[in-house]
């Protein structure tokens, strides 16, 4: 596993290569950077809304979209409740229409809410989380452009024949598994089975969610 990491005009892209093939891509523009909440920070948060209907805390953080603190199967900890002060760190960063994810930190009390820890740079926060090295373009000779024009095609063709077409819609992405040019000997459940594999291996890779911002 490495980190491959480039920094632009306004932005840093990196992606993270596990042998030959890019298992993510990140892309972290500098201005957006200061008004949202990154993966790892730690804040003191003002909980909103508690929602006993979905099991979590709505939580405003200081920056960016409220988050949702889930509870998970143990119920409510007796610190949530409206109004009360919380340490928090970012389990899921905000994408889309939703806030991030928070877990539960255990900070010093004081006014909310406010950042308490933040995050290192892109490059860096992928190294730690991966226990990777880090690399230039130029010395992984590795084209990050290209990475990333090809994650932006609609089509993907599929080891052994077949492709991918990728339509991300407002609830979901679809993805249909189109089989034309691919061939089996073992007739056609073969034919089948093969191309569902080679599909759930590729959409994996070439779904949107290859993106982490």
């Amino acid at each position: 596993m490495r980190i491959v990491a480039s920094d632009n005009i306004g932005e840093t892209r990196a992606a993270v290569i596990d042998g030959d093939r890019a298992v993510e891509l990140h892309l972290e523009r500098w201005s957006e950077r200061a008004a949202r909440a990154v993966r790892g920070e730690v804040f003191r948060a003002r909980v909103r809304t508690v929602d006993a209907s979905i099991n979590g805390a709505f939580c405003d953080i200081g920056k960016g979209k409220e988050g949702f603190l889930p509870f998970g199967k143990a119920g409510r900890p007796d610190e949530v409740r409206q109004g009360a002060a919380i340490g928090v760190q970012i389990a899921r960063e905000e994408f889309q229409e939703k806030g991030p994810t928070l877990a539960l930190f255990d900070v010093e009390p004081g006014e909310a809410p406010e950042t308490i820890a933040s995050a290192p740079p892109l490059a860096e926060r992928l190294a730690m989380m991966f226990d990777a090295p880090v690399r230039t373009p130029k010395e992984a000779e590795i084209e990050l452009d290209e990475l990333f024009d090809a994650a932006l095609e609609p089509v993907v063709a599929l080891p052994g024949g077949g492709r991918l077409i990728i339509e991300p819609v407002t609830a979901l992405t679809a993805i249909d598994v189109d089989a034309s040019g691919r061939k089996s000997p073992g007739g056609t459940h073969k034919l089948a089975l093969d191309l569902n594999r080679a599909a759930a291996r590729e959409a994996c890779r070439w779904s949107p969610s290859i993106f982490c911002h």
